[in-house]
């Protein structure tokens, strides 16, 4: 991802699916002109799927289960 000019990336492996997180602004990029491109690279690292979190990345994504759990 970061070869493809995306420097602030997150993918997150879920199985056979990769889910990208990037800055919400870079989406539509990576959504667009990026795709083709994104899509190989992130087969080539072994996942079958890849889902992009329209989101946008998330530090602390990982734990916001927990938090929420906690706090909801």
């Amino acid at each position: 991802m970061r070869r493809l000019g995306l420097r602030d990336c997150r993918v997150r492996h879920h199985g056979e699916v990769a889910r990208v997180e990037v800055p919400v602004e870079d989406i539509a990029r990576l959504a667009g002109e990026l795709r083709a491109d994104a899509l190989a690279a992130v087969r080539r690292a072994g996942f079958r799927m890849v889902a992009v979190d329209l989101a946008g990345i998330q530090s602390g994504a990982f734990t916001l289960p927990l938090v929420e759990a906690r706090h909801g």
